[in-house]
């Protein structure tokens, strides 16, 4: 009777454990708990429930609670890796790369071909520099698990490494053709391609990964660079050269200062036009989503810059105001009433554009 009654307890918490686990995987932490938190009054020595606490409580940025849950899946189980292998993930989040390495390095002891073991072993490698080893273990987890996208991943990271950008390319590539959804795979390409200068490729394959996770800054970070450079292109230089001729020429020639002034805003003029021109063209060849998205993004950024402008004038002129020698300057006449009160308009516009603003979307 008594082995009937654990042996329904154990499929109690197997049920409560699988519920859990489902809500950890889409990112649901703080729903997942309360189950957790049944499963461990069932079994409080439950590694998988004191391990999934500590998952968890990482996804809640709760790092000292997570570590003590990891803590407590290593003594209920010394022999199995979860345990060593959260504590890596934690001292990794706390910076403590010396101590993440040391614990991947004995959860690798426990299961060497584990793919999370190694992936996460990789990932602490990659963080201490030490390409030799990486290289052995991107190697090894292709070799364990050839259909897995984090193989190629973290092989194409080695590669990357050591600047061999042709395998790279072609391991994340690989990655991608396993995991059409992977945003990962999809960064890396682009950063493999902007090496190599093929900007407008690398903008699409930003653009790409961008769109599948939204909520994370590193893709759209990469897309708003490599996007900058890219429209730049050629034509900046070619305005900066244009400028620079004209300024020699001009001090080179005989002419007065009205004629050197005409050379010097006519260079500067063409120089715009050639920016603004070459812009264009560039545009045109992306398509027309990451056109529309990348002016939105420009938008934003121009009015941001405004916004941060005005605001430093601002504090200069107050702190120019309060001093003794600006006083007579600002407060004679209704000069200085018209420029504050101008300026807190300006400001309070600006503000309100500020707040509307939205991120652009994918």
């Amino acid at each position: 009777m008594t082995t009937d009654l654990r042996g329904d307890v154990r499929s109690e918490i197997r049920a409560i454990l699988m519920r859990a686990d489902s809500l950890l995987e889409v990112d649901r932490p703080r729903e997942a708990l309360p189950l957790l938190q049944d499963a461990l009054r069932l079994n409080p020595e439950s590694l998988h429930a004191l391990a999934s606490m500590s998952r968890a409580y990482l996804g809640l940025d709760d790092i000292a609670t997570a570590r003590k849950f990891a803590e407590a899946a290593i003594r209920a189980e010394p022999e199995n890796e979860w345990g060593y292998r959260l504590l890596s993930i934690i001292h990794q989040r706390n910076g403590k790369k010396q101590e993440a390495f040391a614990a991947a390095q004995t959860a690798a002891t426990l299961a060497p071909d584990s793919i999370a073991v190694l992936t996460q072993l990789f990932s602490t490698l990659r963080g201490l520099k030490k390409k030799e080893d990486m290289w052995r273990v991107g190697h090894r987890m292709v070799e364990l698990a050839p259909n897995v996208t984090a193989s190629h991943i973290n092989l194409g990271l080695a590669y990357l490494d050591y600047k061999r950008l042709d395998e790279a390319e072609a391991a994340f590539r690989h990655a991608l053709r396993l995991d059409p959804e992977s945003w990962v795979a999809m960064n890396n390409i682009g950063a493999v391609l902007q090496r190599k200068n093929r900007t407008s490729e690398a903008v699409e394959f930003y653009y790409g990964a961008a769109r599948l996770n939204p909520a994370l800054p590193l893709p759209r970070e990469n897309l708003f660079k490599a996007g900058k450079r890219y429209l730049a292109g050629p034509a900046t230089a070619i305005s900066v050269v244009i400028v620079v001729l004209a300024t020699i020429m001009a001090a080179a020639l005989d002419l007065n200062d009205e004629q050197a002034a005409v050379i010097f805003w006519s260079a500067v003029a063409l120089a715009f036009v050639v920016v603004l021109f070459g812009r264009r063209l560039r545009m045109r060849r992306l398509h027309e989503p990451l056109q529309r998205f990348l002016t939105d993004e420009q938008r934003r950024m121009r009015r941001r810059s405004l916004h941060r402008i005005l605001l430093i004038a601002l504090i200069l002129f107050g702190l120019f105001f309060w001093l003794p020698g600006f006083i007579a300057i600002f407060t004679n006449g209704a000069a200085g009433i018209a420029f504050c009160a101008g300026a807190s308009v300006i400001e309070a516009v600006l503000w309100a554009f500020w707040w509307r603003t939205r991120t652009p979307k994918l």
